[in-house]
């Protein structure tokens, strides 16, 4: 069973012309808010507690969320 040439060149421009480009997705991905510095605060961790291990956003978009190193997820408002 053999394709012909015309008909596989044809499926060929077809998948290409259907087919979702990067560029389209990259516009419907929602650009996340900057966060303002400026509006910042310290915030007393206490103890032997320096600072945050990680950062992380979920796929909402809010946060920020931080892990410190006693195991507690800190949401930051």
């Amino acid at each position: 069973m053999r394709i012909s040439t015309p008909l596989a060149v044809f499926a060929f421009i077809f998948v290409l012309l259907f087919s979702p480009s990067p560029a389209a997705a990259a516009r419907l991905m929602p650009r996340p808010k900057p966060i303002d510095a400026h509006r910042s605060q310290h915030l007393d961790l206490g103890g032997s507690l320096v600072g945050p291990e990680s950062v992380a956003f979920d796929g909402k978009g809010h946060g920020p969320y931080s892990g410190v190193s006693d195991g507690r997820i800190m949401r930051q408002s």
